[in-house]
């Protein structure tokens, strides 16, 4: 909290300087999209992204989490450390009922959030507070404040005259008090004083609206002058707060570990440092320059690196699944005895980290196979040596989509979830299900056909690798005339989104189609997808744990809304 939030920067910060790896959680204000900015199952990253800009940038964090790790002899130490943040400006905070309740059922101390939350700013905040407390240039070497106002002018001339008259009377006693006035003709007063006039200086007074001047002699100003700069600067720190830890973050150049980590990236990079990027490529580029290792032990656990691929991926449960693995063991730094890892406090931002670090820790070694601890993670972390490191660095976990992004800039931007080969269906009536289609394509000759639902206007079938490469032929064959087919392929040159799969451009309709009926145009198809998106029903319960997913698995219902 703000209490001891200067008492411990520093302790942070340095072990920030000399850890092995950093994790981070966060809470939100709020993480739900609505209108036409509703996640849909089949949005590729570029799209993903924007839709999640605008998220990122209406809602604000409550609590951030971070856990510093560093090696020890048969594993590591670590460092878990819970921040309440709440700013001291800007603009309004927005808060969804939905997330709230989630918190409050979860132990979120609101009353502490909001009394005693460490303020924070972003670039731009850091660079007002900078000219306020921080001037590079002494009042002389400014641009004196011009008065416009005759009131104004009247004011400064007669305040000024008794200031100086009681200057030159030396039983006038040890300081002169100013008329009470605004903040702007306090700036005023400050100015010129420090400008024009010698052997006082200027302080608040008792009463907030009028500033008292004192005498004072040479030695005396000096001691003066250092205690302002002292109390300038700290009155600087105070107000970028939590940015500080931020930039030692970005400094550091250490592997950043999250658990399902876009939501907690985008908000700390629009919060903590500057609007969010207008596109993706823009935002993969400016984020691989500030955090070159980024780690999502969601992607890790669900991409089968380290070990079998697994569904059941929240954080609660990835962590008491690693933690029954010996051979890494963790243990608590003792200036952090409140998180014993041994509580159930999840959704508490600080314990929240700690278990993502410790579980990305029990998965880089199950991934290297060694009977050595994480030693792997290196302190440089420019060239990764273990199969993990070099694998997974910089691919997150997307929720409710067939994708996971890669914010590595010199990657495609997406990878696709699905093995096999995917054909998107349009065209077809609301009654259908999984069920009566899974039924119609069991005469195609397909084997292990699946379906994947978008929305109840398309869905994907998947197909196994091995299948002919007349899928779409064989599927057309065995569906009503009107559905419409497209390969995968030309979804995503419509879509215009990056993938790291082959593209065929051909778009197959079916040969029973009548001659003359029209088509879909991609722009019909583009308003099915980007306008009438729907939650998956498995996904629809509380929206305000962002850690929920089984898009992996298809469905065997047909979602309704």
């Amino acid at each position: 909290t703000r209490e001891n939030f200067r008492e411990m920067y520093p302790i942070i910060r340095s072990k920030i300087e000399t850890c092995s790896f950093i994790a981070f959680d966060e809470e939100m204000s709020g993480i739900n999209a609505d209108g036409t900015m509703k996640f849909s199952k089949d949005d590729i990253p570029d799209i993903r992204y924007t839709k999640m800009v605008g998220v990122a940038s209406k809602y604000s964090i409550i609590q951030f989490g971070l856990c510093m790790f560093h090696k020890s002899d048969d594993g590591f130490t670590a460092s878990p450390y819970n921040f309440y943040l709440f700013p001291d400006f800007g603009g309004d905070i927005v808060m969804s009922a939905s997330s709230i309740a989630f918190l409050r059922k979860n132990n979120m101390n609101f009353s502490t959030w909001i009394e005693k939350g460490v303020t924070f700013a972003d670039s731009r905040g850091e660079e007002w507070a900078l000219n306020k407390y921080c001037p590079k240039e002494p009042a002389q070497q400014r641009n004196p404040i011009v008065l416009s106002s005759q009131s104004d002018i009247d004011f400064m001339e007669r305040n000024m005259a008794a200031l100086n008259k009681f200057i030159s009377d030396v039983d006038a006693g040890d300081f002169f008090e100013f008329e009470g006035c605004n903040s702007y003709l306090r700036r005023c007063i400050y100015d010129k004083v420090e400008r024009e006039i010698d052997g006082v200086v200027v302080k608040k007074g008792s009463d907030p609206n009028r500033l008292v001047a004192h005498r004072i002699n040479p030695q005396d100003r000096l001691d003066h002058e250092r205690k302002v700069k002292e109390q300038m600067e700290q009155d600087f720190f105070d107000t970028v707060g939590f940015r500080n830890v931020f930039k030692d973050i970005i400094a550091s150049k250490k592997p950043v570990v999250g658990h399902n980590m876009l939501y907690d990236l985008m908000f700390a990079m629009r919060w903590l440092d500057s609007p969010l990027k207008e596109t993706f490529d823009e935002f993969r580029l400016y984020t691989h320059d500030l955090f070159p290792l980024l780690y999502d032990t969601k992607y890790i656990e669900s991409s089968g690196i380290a070990g079998p691929a697994q569904t059941e991926t929240t954080l609660e449960q990835c962590y008491e699944r690693h933690k029954k693995c010996d051979s890494v063991r963790i243990s608590v730094h003792e200036d952090c005895s409140e998180f014993d890892g041994e509580g159930t406090n999840y959704h508490n931002a600080g314990y929240d980290a700690f278990c993502t670090g410790c579980v990305f820790a029990r998965q880089v070694y199950i991934a290297d196979g060694t009977p050595k601890p994480v030693a792997t993670v290196p302190n440089d972390s420019a060239s990764p040596d273990s199969s993990l490191l070099t694998l997974c660095a910089n691919k997150v976990f997307m929720m409710w989509s067939l994708f996971n992004m890669d914010l590595n800039p010199q990657n495609p931007g997406g990878v696709c979830k699905y093995t096999g080969t995917l054909v998107r269906c349009t065209g077809f009536p609301r009654s259908v299900t999984t069920s009566s289609l899974l039924s119609l394509v069991s005469t195609s000759g397909l084997q292990d056909v699946e379906v994947v639902w978008v929305n109840d206007m398309s869905f994907f079938f998947r197909i196994p690798e091995e299948s002919s490469s007349d899928y779409c032929e064989a599927l057309a064959k065995c569906l009503p005339p009107d559905w419409v087919l497209q390969p995968f392929g030309d979804f995503l040159l419509n879509s215009k989104g990056p993938c790291d799969l082959p593209v065929d451009s051909e778009e197959v309709h079916h040969q029973y189609a009548e001659e003359n009926q029209p088509e879909k145009s991609l722009f019909d198809m583009a308003i099915d997808t980007i306008c009438a998106p729907f939650r998956w029903a498995a996904f629809g319960g509380d929206e305000s744990c962002n850690d929920d997913d089984s898009s992996v698995q298809p469905s065997r219902k047909r979602p309704r809304n």
